[in-house]
């Protein structure tokens, strides 16, 4: 590869003669190029910030025109296990099949979106993952009630019902996240 190869595929310059690789070959790299750069986003933990995306930046600043550095760039924090790091060397891991197989998809999800965001160290609970698996059932023999209820209801006393099922679900599981997110503020304080 030459650098005349490089700025036909990277800054448009123009096809060089002789060439190290067919045309198709560097038409193909091209192609590559112009279909994932810009990237949309570059994602990466917050402790990276000052090597890794740092150097994210500046190596695009020197290398590309303007129209192909990076989009967007975001952080986050660490996963914890049961308010441990994860760590495979010390056995406290939990892959997100193995939680899954154990706690099932719903579950595994309710437990994810409370574990945390953002910036702060989201911290998965084996114990809020089992009780997800309760409510989650709790919730599937609701519906089945007001499905059974239904049918002998008027279409008015189903729209009623559909809306204040919702709001009540809906009211509980925000007020039950809530509280567990600010009793586990409070405690760790």
């Amino acid at each position: 590869m030459t650098d005349e190869i490089w700025e036909y595929i990277f800054c448009n310059g123009p096809f060089p003669s002789p060439a190290p690789l067919p045309k198709e070959k560097a038409d193909a790299l091209k192609h590559e190029y112009e279909f994932f750069y810009p990237f949309d986003i570059r994602s990466s933990a917050k402790d990276l910030v000052p090597n890794h995306l740092t150097f994210a930046l500046y190596n695009h600043a020197a290398l590309f025109p303007e129209d192909k550095w990076p989009l967007s760039m975001r952080t986050n924090g660490h996963l914890m296990l049961n308010g441990k790091k994860m760590s495979k060397s010390t056995g406290n891991s939990l892959t997100l099949r193995e939680a899954i197989e154990k706690f099932g998809a719903d579950a595994t999800r309710l437990s994810l979106a409370d574990a945390g965001d953002g910036m702060e160290d989201a911290n998965f609970e084996e114990k809020t993952a089992n009780a997800n698996i309760l409510r989650v059932h709790t919730l599937l023999g609701w519906c089945e009630v007001g499905f059974t209820i239904s049918i002998y209801v008027s279409l008015f006393d189903l729209f009623f019902l559909r809306k204040l099922s919702t709001t009540t679900l809906t009211f509980g599981l925000v007020l039950e996240i809530t509280t567990t997110r600010s009793s586990r503020k409070r405690s760790t304080s």
